[in-house]
């Protein structure tokens, strides 16, 4: 409060501060199991399929016609040659021999043509209740002690 001389009167003053957050950085769920599952994944598998999750979705971001799931990957030849360009891959097609490879191996799941879902109980992205309905969809996939190895050997049998 201050007084006013040219008036005689008492003023009151406010003053606001406004605080600006920062978005919330981008963050993966990644599981206990699933992470032991990928373990022995092959290092280019590795390195492609951390660089699929950049351009995944967040689990409550539905597309229409794909279910009441997110959690989408969406590859088309553009982001493809991206991702190969980020990783010093010489071909964009490597990237589809990779992602061919995480399918078989049940990394990734195919939603439909260029679009592909992590498998939910090795990494997710949003909110618990939406990823554990999605999980429940889903089933659990592994059998005790299998890995990535293990699962695509079995395929190939």
């Amino acid at each position: 409060m201050e007084f006013n001389a040219e008036t005689g009167k008492y003023e009151v003053k406010r003053t606001q501060q406004v605080a600006v957050l920062a978005t919330e950085e981008k963050y993966f769920k990644f599981y206990y199991e699933g992470l032991l599952y990928i373990s022995d994944m092959p290092l280019e598998c590795h390195r492609v399929f951390y660089a699929l999750l950049d351009n995944m979705t967040y689990v409550d971001q539905t597309v229409e016609g794909l279910g009441d799931y997110g959690m989408h990957i969406f590859l088309n030849v553009d982001v493809k040659k991206g991702i190969a360009a980020a990783l010093g891959i010489g071909n964009h097609r490597t990237i589809d021999n990779v992602v061919a490879k995480l399918v078989k191996g049940e990394v990734l799941i195919k939603v439909g043509r260029g679009i592909y879902r992590p498998n939910p109980y090795i990494v997710a992205r949003g909110s618990w209740k939406e990823i554990a309905r999605l999980r429940a969809e889903c089933g659990y996939p592994f059998d005790k002690g299998d890995t990535f190895k293990t699962v695509c050997a079995r395929k190939d049998m």
